[in-house]
C-alpha cells in the first residue's frame, strides 16, 4: 500500500512540530531546510526518507511492520532528538503490548481503523485508557506506559508516530498477552489489567482474524486487545476524559495549517506541482468521507429523488425546526415515516455524518428509530419512524400516573444515550416537543440535530455555541461560570421537562419571560412556588394519595436535576433509580444559589463521585 507523498509530508511535519513546540521557542524557524541550506533551494524530496512512504512486510506472526528513522536522516528537517515511525498493519494485525522507557509517543492514523490504548501506572490502579481511531485521529502514549495497537478493520492500516527521543528504547511484552504457550488463563489476564470481569465472546486466538463482535459493544463492553475476550467494566470503566490526546487533536489543526503554509513556501519554485498535489488530496479526502459514511451506516441510503417521491414532493408538513422541516411520508411497503429535510448547506457535513452514523447503531424502545438518510451534495435528509400520537407538548393534560410512566421512559431513553451506546450521545435539546408518543403513549426521544457525540465516560465537552431551547438550557451552557458542559446538561433539561409535566413549571411564565431575563434560564421562582409541596397547584383536590405521592416524587427528582452546579445533579442512571424508588427514600434538594460562590466553580467541573446524599439513610 502506497501512501500519497503529500500526506506523508503533512503527517510527519505535524509530528515534528508538536515535539518542537515543547522544546524550541521558535519551532517554525528554519523548519523547512537543514542548517546551512538556502531556503529557496529546498525540494519536496528533502522531507522524505525512502522507508516512510513504502509499505512494510506484514506477513510475520503479528501481521505488522515497524519502520523507524531518526530525523537527522531526513535532510529537510532541522529538529533533532526525535524518531519517526511508520507502522503497517495487515487486517487484524497488531503492534503488541510494549513500552518506551525513555519517550512519549504521538500516533496519527492515516488509513484504516485501529483500537489503541495504554495501561496507567500502579498509582492510578492500572486503568485501561483506550479508544478506536479513524483516519486523522491522534493518540498519545505517555512515557513508560504499556501500550498497544490492533487493526480491527478488514483492510490494511497505516499509522505514523513520533517519539521525542532517538533512543526511546522498546520493551516488548507480547508473549505475556499474545501467543503464549501454553495459553494464559483468562483469570490471570484479568488480574494483569485490573479488570473486574471478562467473558468469552469468540475464539481466544487473534490469528483467527475474527473482529470484535458487535454484541460486545452493544452490551456496553469493549474488546480486550483482540476478539477473544469481551470485557465488561464495573467500577473500573474506560476513562476517556479531556486528556492530552484530546488537547493535542485540537492543537494539531493549528500545527498542520502552519506546516501546509511552510510547504508551499518551500516548494514555491514548483507551484503547479504543489497545487496539483493539494487538489488530488482534497478529492481523495472527499471520496474517503463518502466511503466511510456508507461503511458506518447500516440504514438505507435514499436518493434525493426518492425522498421527494415518498414525501409527495414535500406536501404534508408536520413540524419545523432550526435545522429544517419535517414531512410526513410513506414508504413503498406502506409504512408511515417522517422525513426531516435539513436546510441546504455547502459546509462541513461531519456533524451530519456523525449523527446519522451514531443513530443508525442505536436500538432502544425509548429512542426514535432511524430508518434511512439522504446525502446527495448539499441535500441531506433523515428518515425516522412515524410515531402516532405526536409530541408530548400536546399531551401534558394526561393523568398523573400516565405522565409518570412517560417521564420514566424518557429517563431510560436518555440513560441509554449516555451509557448504552458505543459512543455517548449528549442530546442538548430535551424538551416536550422532542419527545414523541406512540399509540400506547410510550415515549421516544427524537430530534438529534443539536446532539454531540463523545467517547464513553467523557465528562467534559468543548462547545463553541450555546445549544438548546430557552427554559431548558442548563446554566453552564449559558455561562461557563457555573461549570463545564457535560452529559449533566441533559440532566438539567430533563428536570425542567419533568417539572413542566407536573405543572410545577409554568409554561406561560417561561414564554412571557424576557429572553434577557435570567429567570428564563434559571427558574429560581420554582422554589418559591414549591416551598410547600402540599400547596402546589397539582396537589389539590381530586387526586388520590397515591397520585399525590407520585407527583411529589416527580417534583423532587426534577428539582435535583436542575441544580445549578453540574456535579450536584444526579447522573441519568441515578435518575432512573430515583424515579423507580419510593418517595420516602428521597431528600428534598437544596435550593441552588443564583450567584455561585467562586470556590464552587472548580468543583462544578468535575463529575460527582458520590451521589448518595440524594437518598435518606435507612
Amino acid at each position: 500500500m502506497r501512501v500519497p507523498m503529500f500526506l506523508v509530508l503533512i503527517t510527519i511535519s505535524a509530528l515534528v512540530i508538536s515535539f518542537a513546540e515543547a522544546n524550541d521557542p521558535s519551532p517554525l524557524q528554519d523548519f523547512c531546510v537543514a542548517i546551512g541550506d538556502l531556503k529557496n533551494g529546498a525540494k519536496a524530496e528533502d522531507f522524505f526518507f525512502p522507508g516512510l512512504n513504502k509499505a512494510g512486510n506484514t506477513t510475520n506472526r503479528v501481521k505488522s511492520n515497524v519502520t523507524t528513522v531518526n530525523v537527522d536522516q531526513i535532510p529537510g528537517l532541522n529538529t533533532l532528538g526525535i524518531s519517526l515511525v511508520r507502522i503497517d498493519y495487515a487486517p487484524y494485525g497488531q503492534n503488541p503490548p510494549h513500552t518506551h522507557p525513555r519517550a512519549t509517543e504521538i500516533l496519527v492514523l492515516v488509513e484504516g481503523t485501529l483500537y489503541v490504548g495504554f495501561v496507567s501506572s500502579n498509582q492510578d490502579n492500572n486503568r485501561l485508557f483506550a479508544k478506536v481511531l479513524n483516519p486523522g485521529d491522534v493518540f498519545v502514549f505517555p512515557i513508560g506506559m504499556i501500550h498497544f495497537q490492533v487493526n480491527i478493520g478488514k483492510t490494511p492500516a497505516v499509522a505514523f508516530a513520533g517519539l521525542n527521543s532517538q533512543n526511546a528504547g522498546v520493551i516488548t511484552i507480547a508473549d505475556t498477552v499474545f501467543g503464549s504457550t501454553p495459553p494464559i488463563n483468562p483469570d490471570i489476564l484479568a488480574q494483569a489489567f485490573m479488570l473486574n470481569k471478562i467473558k468469552r465472546c469468540l475464539s481466544p486466538n487473534l490469528m483467527d482474524g475474527i473482529p470484535c463482535p458487535q454484541e460486545c459493544f452493544s452490551s456496553g463492553a469493549n474488546c480486550l486487545f483482540h476478539a477473544g475476550y469481551c470485557c465488561t467494566y464495573e467500577s473500573r470503566t474506560l476513562t476517556c476524559g479531556y486528556t492530552t490526546g484530546d488537547i493535542l487533536r485540537e492543537s494539531m489543526i493549528f500545527f498542520v495549517c502552519n506546516v501546509v503554509h511552510q510547504y508551499f513556501i518551500c516548494c514555491r519554485n514548483n507551484p503547479q506541482h504543489s497545487l496539483h498535489t493539494d487538489n488530488n488530496w482534497k478529492r481523495k479526502a472527499n471520496a474517503l468521507r463518502k466511503q466511510n459514511l456508507g461503511a458506518l451506516v447500516t440504514s438505507r441510503r435514499y436518493s434525493y429523488g426518492e425522498i421527494k417521491k415518498i414525501t409527495k414532493s414535500f406536501t404534508e408538513v408536520v413540524g419545523h425546526g432550526g435545522f429544517g422541516t419535517v414531512y410526513k411520508a410513506k414508504l413503498r411497503d406502506g409504512r408511515k415515516v417522517v422525513v426531516k429535510v435539513l436546510k441546504d448547506s455547502k459546509g462541513n457535513c461531519e456533524d451530519f455524518i456523525n449523527e446519522v452514523a451514531s443513530m443508525s447503531q442505536t436500538s432502544h424502545v425509548n429512542i426514535v428509530t432511524l430508518l434511512g438518510f439522504c446525502y446527495e451534495g448539499s441535500k441531506r435528509a433523515i428518515v425516522y419512524e412515524f410515531v402516532e400520537k405526536g409530541s408530548l407538548d400536546q399531551s401534558l393534560n394526561l393523568d398523573v400516573s400516565t405522565l409518570y410512566g412517560i417521564a420514566l421512559g424518557v429517563a431510560r431513553g436518555i440513560e441509554y444515550l449516555h451509557y448504552g451506546c458505543k459512543k455517548r450521545i449528549v442530546h442538548f435539546d430535551i424538551k416536550p416537543q422532542n419527545v414523541l408518543l406512540d399509540e400506547n403513549l410510550r415515549p421516544k426521544v427524537a430530534d438529534f440535530g443539536l446532539a454531540k457525540l463523545c467517547e464513553n465516560q467523557e465528562s467534559i465537552l468543548s462547545l463553541l455555541d450555546t445549544r438548546g431551547t430557552i427554559g431548558y438550557i442548563a446554566p453552564e451552557l449559558f455561562s461557563r461560570v457555573y461549570g463545564n458542559v457535560s452529559h449533566k446538561s441533559d440532566v438539567y433539561s430533563y428536570g425542567m421537562l419533568v417539572l413542566e409535566m407536573t405543572g410545577a413549571r409554568s409554561k406561560d411564565r417561561v414564554q412571557n419571560a424576557d429572553s434577557n431575563n435570567s429567570s428564563a434560564y434559571f427558574p429560581d421562582w420554582i422554589y418559591k412556588d414549591l416551598e410547600n409541596l402540599d400547596n402546589a397547584m397539582l396537589l389539590g383536590d381530586g387526586l388520590t394519595q397515591e397520585e399525590k405521592d407520585i407527583a411529589k416524587k416527580m417534583i423532587l427528582v426534577g428539582l435535583w436535576c436542575i441544580q445549578f452546579c453540574p456535579s450536584d445533579r444526579p447522573s441519568m442512571n441515578k435518575v432512573v433509580e430515583m424515579m423507580e424508588g419510593s418517595l420516602d427514600s428521597l431528600n428534598p434538594p437544596p435550593k441552588p444559589l443564583l450567584h455561585m460562590p467562586m470556590q464552587n466553580i472548580a468543583e462544578s467541573s468535575q463529575p460527582s463521585e458520590e451521589e448518595s446524599s440524594i437518598y435518606s439513610e435507612v
